[in-house]
């Protein structure tokens, strides 16, 4: 009935999110590296700053997925 369509654009949208998972993983093995991002996420702007951002993500990925 629906068929997904992926664009290009749309897969280099999902490649930048694989690098920042990526990012996210190799940083999570770094001790000096997370405890910078722990300071950061513990901050109160640092934690409405991430909610804003993972807000437009997801509404990104969301407008990203095309059915024909």
């Amino acid at each position: 009935m629906f068929e997904p369509v992926v664009l290009w654009t749309d897969a280099l949208v999902y490649v930048l999110v694989a690098s920042v998972m990526g990012f996210g993983w190799y940083v999570s093995r770094r001790e000096h590296l997370r405890e910078q991002w722990v300071r950061v996420v513990r901050s109160r702007l640092g934690a409405g700053a991430l909610v804003v951002l993972l807000a437009y993500v997801v509404i990104g990925l969301l407008d990203s997925v095309h059915f024909r």
